[in-house]
């Protein structure tokens, strides 16, 4: 999920990229367990890097979260944009 420090505009910004786990009798977040997985790098990236189009899942074998994510924008031509793959280990 992206949560923005401040109002959006649009669909901007769209980073960073956090992970918590869910309280589900209430239904909300468990706020002790909000983690960034990945920001915006004010030295590399566009000011428009998306880290919000992601596809993941639970790898059966090891129970650890496979995350892939192409960071649209991370450079000037978003067509160059690289595929990145995160493994989270849940404690």
């Amino acid at each position: 999920m992206n949560i923005s420090s401040g109002p959006t505009q649009g669909n901007h910004p769209r980073h960073p990229l956090y992970i918590a786990e869910v309280d589900e009798s209430i239904p909300a977040l468990k706020k002790d367990t909000l983690t960034v997985i990945d920001d915006r790098n004010p030295n590399s990236d566009t000011e428009t890097v998306q880290l919000s189009n992601f596809s993941m899942f639970e790898n059966r074998e090891t129970g650890e979260i496979e995350l892939y994510l192409t960071r649209y924008g991370e450079r000037p031509d978003w067509r160059m944009a690289d595929a990145y793959k995160y493994t989270i280990t849940l404690f």
